[in-house]
């Protein structure tokens, strides 16, 4: 029987361990936003190249050639899943996801335009309106992750729970990680009876009336037992709006997906593997790897000449720093580095103002120029530019031991950067471990060549703002 009813508001938190959907009034709004700012913006280029900004020249131009690649902006963003959830931790993480989705939609339409010039007026017109599109959109896009996270705050969702104490609580705590969004949890508290025992109708009933009563736009039921009540309970939902769900038993799959998938009458519950540990998708990611290494490789060679005389003029030889690290599925490898500490310094966890660290070494920190010998490692493939970053064997032995799940960030290579890296503060400690498995795990469900182009966008954007990763 029911014994109580109560009502909470559950805190926002800060990491965000799923992405969050959008519901059709917000997926409505970014695409009539995007394509007034694509329009805009196609219009102020193709005026800007024409030297005429007449609406009448504007409108031919929008149906000759400029219609073409917004609508082919408009269909990625579309696959890429921007209409549908937000990965963004913040409203700036949305500016770095509109640049990279606007220049995935421009290569290909530049490679066919070439080939066939008479579907675009100006491939100058293409570039610049993406160009003025990244401003535009980019911006109205964090505006509205902005206005987005202000209006769940002020106006949360309404849940109802229903079960027994402990298990409200608990599914509570996990709902409070899925999105990272203000909401109010009602709460239900009910014993249910075992399979066999008498159904009490009048139960099902003070579910909908405390749902509708509470004006909750969802109600969660916690316990498997009551399946034989759901049946009874959805007919009464019908044609409320209220969305019914069950929530599972806790089940630590961490990285892994699940899929409903039936056998005769039974329902079984499988784990999906990561897409990241896929034969395809590594072999993406590995082609992704190997292209940027080298290319980013030749660009700063200079730089790491300089540095590494730095340090030999310093503290002289050796100039590389190499370490034991554990990597993908437990493997272990050799990380390089510039050397930053005293040639005597031990291998405890570095710490800010650190007296190991030599004055060079400092600067390579703060700079984290001290990484970019680990273009080697990404192109020996022991590691990759994206990734959980690496530990020592001691500091990976003890968190597998005492932090649930950490062993599934092997399921990755280690990365120079990473999703943690651009979303955490600079410099981190053992007691951030949590947190930062938080995120490496989020990378590892989530991943997909969109992302790794996203994070390492945001890496260099704030390397050159001297926040380095």
């Amino acid at each position: 029987m029911v014994s109580s009813t109560r009502e909470k508001l559950t805190p926002r938190v800060a990491i965000a361990t799923a992405p969050a959907r959008y519901t059709s009034f917000w997926t409505a709004g970014l695409l009539v936003t995007d394509i007034i700012m694509f329009v805009l913006a196609a219009y102020i280029a193709g005026a800007l190249v024409a030297h005429d900004w007449s609406l009448h020249d504007a409108i031919i131009r929008l149906l000759h050639s400029s219609l073409i690649f917004i609508a082919v902006w408009i269909c990625m963003f579309y696959f890429l899943g921007l209409y549908r959830r937000s990965l963004a931790l913040s409203f700036k993480d949305e500016f770095y996801f509109t640049v990279i989705a606007l220049l995935f939609g421009v290569v290909p339409q530049l490679v066919v335009f070439t080939i066939l010039p008479s579907l675009s007026t100006s491939r100058l017109v293409l570039l610049l309106s993406a160009v003025i599109a990244i401003g535009l959109v980019g911006t109205s896009r964090s505006m509205t992750h902005l206005l987005r996270v202000t209006v769940r705050k002020r106006y949360p969702s309404r849940i109802l729970i229903i079960g027994d104490a402990a298990r409200v609580k608990g599914v509570v705590d996990d709902l409070a990680r899925d999105d990272g969004e203000t909401f109010t949890a009602c709460t239900l508290y009910t014993n249910f009876r075992s399979p066999g025992e008498p159904e009490a109708a009048a139960d099902v009933g003070l579910w909908f009336d405390t749902a509708v009563h509470r004006g909750c736009e969802q109600v969660i039921v916690t316990d498997l037992k009551a399946s034989q009540h759901i049946g009874k309970f959805l007919m009464l939902c019908e044609g409320s709006g209220i969305k019914v769900t069950l929530a599972l038993p806790s089940m630590h799959i961490g990285a892994y997906g699940l899929e409903i998938e039936r056998k005769g009458s039974q329902d079984l519950l499988v784990p999906l593997r990561p897409a990241i540990t896929r034969p395809t998708s590594r072999l993406i990611k590995r082609i992704f790897d190997i292209a940027f290494a080298l290319i980013l490789g030749l660009l700063i060679l200079p730089l790491m000449v300089v540095a590494g005389l730095a340090v030999w003029a310093e503290s002289g030889m050796p100039i590389f720093f190499q370490q034991e690290r554990v990597g993908r599925l437990g493997r272990t490898f050799k990380i390089v580095k510039f050397r930053t500490m005293r040639t005597d310094a031990d291998s405890a966890w570095a710490k800010p103002r650190d007296e190991r660290i030599t004055r060079v070494g400092a600067l390579l920190r703060r700079t984290s120029i001290d990484e970019l010998p680990q273009l080697w490692n990404v192109l020996k493939g022991n590691m990759s530019l994206v990734g959980p970053r690496p530990e020592m064997r001691a500091f990976e032995d003890r968190f597998a031991i005492t932090i649930p799940l950490y062993v599934e960030r092997r399921l990755a290579l280690p990365g120079m950067t990473g999703w943690a890296q651009v979303n955490m503060k600079r410099n981190l400690s053992p007691d951030d471990v949590g947190q930062v498995l938080d995120h490496d795990l989020f990378y590892i469900r989530h991943w997909s060549v969109f992302l790794d182009f996203t994070v390492v966008l945001k890496t260099a954007a704030e390397f050159l703002f001297h926040r380095a990763v």
